[in-house]
């Protein structure tokens, strides 16, 4: 059974966000990297990160000609860090989002061509990251969202070009 493209994508950035730990040279362990499902039932933890599929977007400056043509897209992805540290801690949330937020982006940078998404993409771009505390104190995060281009044979939606 073949994969569509933003699939890959997912599952190379599912893979390198599961790495961030401590005995891997990151700052925090993360607790689980989860993808939302349609009965998924999800409950928040700290340390967790949720990531899902956001707005997919055709790039046409970027198609190629030939035959059949490649077409671009831009496919967005949320990922988004739960933080819910003890009652007990006396470190600020903003501490702890920063600290998160390097990790996240130190994972999905890692290696060589980290952009091209085990050969899925043309590149990627960090496009934006915003913060979140909760009002009653309880959690806090942070949500980057990526925006990932990869080229598709026009016939063929599962052949990255």
């Amino acid at each position: 059974m073949a994969t569509a493209i933003p699939e890959l994508i997912a599952s190379v950035l599912q893979t390198r966000l599961q790495q961030i730990t401590v005995a891997n040279g990151y700052e925090v362990t993360v607790s689980e990297v989860v993808r939302p499902t349609r009965e998924s039932d999800i409950q928040p933890k700290d340390n967790q990160i949720i990531f899902s599929l956001a707005e997919l977007t055709r790039t046409t400056e970027l198609d190629c000609q030939g035959n059949p043509p490649a077409y671009a897209w831009t496919q967005s992805y949320n990922i988004n860090a739960v933080l819910r540290p003890s009652e007990k801690s006396l470190t600020p949330s903003a501490t702890l989002q920063n600290t998160i937020m390097a990790d996240m982006t130190k994972a999905i940078t890692a290696g060589a061509a980290w952009w091209k998404m085990g050969g899925n993409a043309m590149n990627t771009i960090f496009a934006s990251s915003d913060t979140y505390d909760a009002t009653d104190g309880s959690s806090a995060g942070v949500r980057i969202v990526l925006q990932v281009v990869y080229r598709a044979a026009s016939n063929n939606p599962y052949d990255p070009r």
